[in-house]
């Protein structure tokens, strides 16, 4: 019997994510999409741009979000960590000084002696 020919599988199309951002961000987007263009001597759109840098975003900022999704298991387990004298991830110092942030924020006020910000 003949075999049939392979259908071509398209490529999945992504999300569209839409957004609004400062003027000062779009023109750092414009200035990278002249740089880009200049390099692969191609006209480059934003979005191409917009999109290579998101996905070129440093891989600990998710997983801070992903840590902030849990923050009481994650500060236990940051505390397990340090109390074991083992190494934290950048996103978990990350995590741990947000924190370490909201809670000097939330006693200010009472701390006889203020904490310098210096």
């Amino acid at each position: 019997m003949p075999e049939k020919p392979q259908k071509l599988e398209k490529p999945t199309q992504g999300q569209t994510l839409s957004l609004r951002i400062s003027d000062a961000l779009f023109a750092r987007l414009e200035r990278a999409k002249q740089l880009m263009s200049s390099k692969k001597g191609d006209s480059v759109s934003t979005s191409e741009v917009a999109k290579q840098l998101l996905e070129s975003a440093r891989e600990d900022r998710f997983e801070v979000a992903d840590l902030m999704a849990k923050p009481t298991e994650t500060l236990l387990e940051i505390r397990r960590k340090g109390e074991a004298q083992h190494i934290l991830s950048r996103a978990e110092w990350i995590l741990l000084s947000h924190f370490v942030q909201k809670g000097l924020e939330a006693y200010a006020e009472r701390t006889p002696n203020p904490v310098s910000n210096e």
